[in-house]
């Protein structure tokens, strides 16, 4: 019950940020998915600190906020779709700039996060 309170709040957010970008216009490259994927791999880096190297975080605590909240938010099957769509509009570059930015960025942020912590 707890990871599906939290991926339902992690789902709800990530609608609101892509709702935002397609706001704004910025809808050619993929900027929502990639800004909700950095976002969860930081705050996993936060959590997986908190609970694993402080002891900070129950168990109960740690699957709505990781597998929950961090699940919902992030998408690795929407990264997919969107780059498949790309290699049918044969925007090759992109598509390799958007999985390296994709990779680097959110391994980053996970460190980002443990080291914050």
């Amino acid at each position: 019950m707890l990871v599906f309170v939290g991926s339902g709040f992690g789902g709800a957010l990530r609608y609101g940020v892509n709702l935002v970008f397609v706001r704004q216009r910025l809808t050619g490259f993929p900027w929502s998915t990639l800004c909700v994927n950095v976002l969860a791999s930081f705050v996993i880096g936060l959590l997986f600190a908190y609970a694993y190297q402080k002891h900070a975080l129950s168990q109960q605590q740690y699957l709505l906020l990781a597998a929950g909240f961090c699940g919902g938010l992030s998408t690795f099957s929407t990264f997919a779709i969107e780059n498949q769509l790309m290699v049918q509009q044969h925007q090759y570059l992109t598509v390799v700039l958007y999985t390296v930015v994709s990779v680097l960025l959110c391994v980053a942020a996970t460190y980002a996060g443990k080291a914050l912590a």
